[in-house]
């Protein structure tokens, strides 16, 4: 099949849009090699996105789509994310938001959240969850500011990362 370059910068753009919103925990687990990973696994977020970085910076590099075409994320595909750095985030939002839904949110749960967005900052979950734990703490501008950064972040993707 041979496709022409604007052909396959479509197809990488599709790529990168169908892993994002379908991706699971229990792909990500097969795919490092945990062949025993059973569906639907924890459900936790996937492990895809620096992958994705790739692809997504790879698609800026090759010069076929102008800049103003490029998709929104990871900074306009300019950005690669770190494996470690994703793993990490998405364990530390893990922590806070798999916790016990008796137990009080406290401020440390929300410096794991902001730790997590520093170490990924192309998802939008931990910033939604930090601006549900300051509504609760009656932090109403911080929790305004939270959701906002959130939701700028659901615009980019057009889907969640969390797919509970």
């Amino acid at each position: 099949v041979e496709l022409s370059a604007v052909e396959a910068a479509a197809c990488i753009t599709e790529t990168i849009a169908d892993m994002m919103d379908q991706s699971f925990s229990w792909q990500s687990d097969l795919e490092a090699g945990h062949c025993a990973s059973l569906w639907p696994g924890a459900y936790m977020p996937t492990l895809r996105m620096s992958k994705l970085s790739k692809f997504a910076k790879g698609l800026r590099e090759s010069g076929v789509v102008p800049e103003h075409r490029l998709p929104p994320v990871f900074k306009r595909c300019s950005v690669l994310l770190d494996p470690g750095h994703e793993r990490t985030a998405r364990d530390l939002y893990w922590r806070v938001v798999a916790r016990d839904g008796d137990r009080v949110a406290t401020e440390d749960d929300l410096k794991t959240l902001l730790q997590a967005s520093a170490l990924n900052p192309f998802v939008a979950e931990p910033h939604i969850l930090r601006a549900q734990i300051l509504l609760q703490m009656g932090r109403w501008a911080d929790a305004e500011r939270a959701a906002r950064d959130g939701l700028a972040i659901l615009a980019d993707w057009a889907t969640q990362w969390d797919k509970r």
